[in-house]
């Protein structure tokens, strides 16, 4: 069988690396599985930031998740960074992640708290007519921002719906679930109204817009594209102008960007994949390992090896 090339993190994966055996009590409860187990399809799960950040080991490494995902900062703050872009979530604000998107979380103050919740596709359709509906909202799509900021009024009314399908989650009552997924969906809708607020809406310099769709376009093809041409084609500009369009709304050039995406595509595989390295190296569209291993190891400061062996993902069976 054909190995594949992108390989993706189940919740279950994710907290056997990230949390302590002493949460396994927490853990229980929110998987409603006296082993802590969430099953394969159908995940819901909401945890408390204060309760189980103590038993988390940031910093988190980039990983790509089978669930889509969002957090709510009641107070503290949390540093994030998807695929090349790092967002301080403070007080007030709620931050989404798509399924699929690599991500890494940098640090939790110890003050947090809030709320933290995952789902996947098959839960939340059951409750969406549009199939399409839940990718279509602003915060999961590459040209909206992850982050919801609050205003103080809808903050705590945030709170409080987020309360409720806390509380729950932590009886056996019937139609539990079917609570749960309307609850779900109000608060999806409420954060999309939310993200078009005058707070969180933002006019992109036409500088900015060309960023975007090349940042769009290089998380497509990166694993097949690495010239500074292919993507300014693609754009219908020319390379200089691509290259003096993202060096002015990001700091750096085309690049630095891609050389970036590349490396954090080979983090992914080498940590969550079986791939040899030599299999790695051919997926990324190196000639040869040593050539791999010297980009590599120039933008981390580890061989591909080293860097296996230090971050060695403990697959749950």
């Amino acid at each position: 069988m054909e190995k594949k090339v992108i390989p993706y993190m189940t919740p279950n994966q994710f907290y056997a690396e990230y949390l302590d055996s002493a949460a396994k009590p927490l853990l229980s409860r929110a998987a409603h599985d006296p082993e802590g187990k969430y099953p394969s399809k159908e995940i819901f799960s909401i945890m408390k930031i204060e309760e189980f950040s103590k038993f988390i080991k940031f910093p988190i490494m980039p990983a790509r998740s089978t669930v889509y995902e969002f957090f709510w900062m009641k107070k503290g703050e949390m540093v994030r960074t998807d695929i090349l872009q790092k967002y301080i979530v403070g007080q007030g604000n709620v931050c989404f992640c798509k399924e699929g998107i690599i991500k890494s979380i940098d640090s939790c103050t110890a003050d947090a708290e809030g709320y933290f919740v995952i789902f996947d596709k098959e839960f939340v359709l059951h409750f969406l007519k549009n199939q399409n509906s839940l990718d279509d909202l602003p915060y999961f799509q590459d040209e909206g921002s992850p982050v919801v900021k609050l205003n103080q009024d809808s903050n705590q009314e945030v709170g409080g719906l987020l309360d409720k399908i806390y509380n729950e989650q932590q009886v056996n009552l019937p139609d539990r679930q079917q609570y749960i997924g309307i609850l779900l969906c109000q608060f999806l809708i409420m954060m999309r109204r939310e993200s078009g607020s005058t707070v969180n809406k933002r006019n992109h310099s036409a500088a900015e817009i060309i960023t975007l769709r090349f940042i769009k376009r290089l998380k497509q093809d990166v694993l097949k594209h690495k010239s500074v041409l292919h993507y300014a084609n693609a754009l219908n500009v020319t390379a200089n102008h691509l290259n003096k369009c993202v060096k002015e709304s990001t700091g750096k050039p085309v690049t630095t960007h891609i050389s970036e995406m590349i490396v954090l595509e080979a983090k992914v595989m080498l940590k969550q994949g079986d791939a040899n390295i030599s299999e790695i190296a051919i997926r990324l569209g190196f000639e040869n390992i040593s050539y791999f291993t010297r980009h590599f190891r120039k933008h981390t400061g580890y061989t591909p090896t080293h860097f296996r062996d230090k971050f060695i993902l403990q697959v749950v069976t």
